[in-house]
């Protein structure tokens, strides 16, 4: 990115990156991910995409004129921080060249099969 795209970043993800940082500050006294394992911080990202989806199931089934729908809408937020925070720990790791993984860990089943043959 030029420093000119980072002049004009779009306002949604200025807002979002917001909410993201919001996520972050509640959780300042926590150690940090930097020493943090990919697949750790992996299945968490699968975790807070599973509660992501519990959250757009009820926001799918409220109308907007529910009383429930605005709650429910910060909730679909807060989510979907949560997801991007840690797709983003896990980007910030690989940046920095971290690599404590097990490789095998992040595969199905069907691919260490493959691996074996």
């Amino acid at each position: 990115m030029t420093e000119q795209q980072k002049e004009h970043i779009r306002p949604v993800v200025k807002w979002f990156a917001g909410e993201m940082e919001t996520k972050l500050r509640n959780h300042d006294d926590r150690h940090g991910w930097n020493d943090a394992e990919m697949v750790w911080l992996f299945h968490r990202v699968r975790d807070e995409t599973s509660e992501l989806n519990l959250v757009l199931q009820e926001y799918i089934t409220h109308s907007s004129f529910s009383p429930k729908w605005s709650g429910i809408s910060k909730d679909v937020i807060s989510e979907c921080a949560d997801v991007a925070n840690f797709c983003m720990m896990i980007a910030d790791n690989a940046n920095r060249g971290v690599t404590r993984t097990r490789g095998t860990e992040l595969m199905t089943e069907q691919q260490k099969e493959g691996v074996k043959k």
